[in-house]
């Protein structure tokens, strides 16, 4: 199964069940991808031309609670505070490293799932041919 497909998949399993669902998803290991990892958008898209989710392969599905008012942009900066924090989740499937540049966050809010990009300061919405309505 494609990446995805998987993250789709398991964006759907978790809904209205656990908070707002998201998945991380990170560069794939191997040489082709070194120049890819760790990289900020606007140099990747500069050299490849846009962010291609089969160049990521998904680390985990995961929900986070909300009150409700928080936008999009609150609960990333609180996914990657929980991601990159001494403390951060363990005994949960996770075979990621910390939540870094060019990691995407794929959130399932509204029945729609949005795609963000970890840049060097903040998230970047990946729109058009990643924002999918379920």
């Amino acid at each position: 199964m494609n990446t995805k497909m998987l993250t789709i998949q398991s964006l759907k399993t978790l809904e209205d069940n656990h908070g707002i669902p998201y998945a991380i998803l990170q560069i794939r290991r191997g040489d082709e991808y070194h120049d890819k990892r760790f990289e900020r958008f606007d140099r990747t898209v500069k050299k490849y031309g846009t962010i291609n989710l089969e160049d990521y392969d998904f680390k985990g599905a995961f929900g986070i609670g909300t009150k409700g008012e928080e936008t999009d942009i609150d609960l990333l900066e609180e996914i990657f505070r929980i991601w990159n924090s001494p403390t951060r989740p363990t005994g949960i499937r996770f075979t990621g490293h910390s939540l870094s540049v060019s990691d995407i966050v794929a959130m399932n809010r509204d029945s729609k799932i949005r795609f963000y990009f970890c840049d060097s300061f903040g998230f970047r919405e990946l729109e058009n041919e990643l924002t999918l309505q379920l």
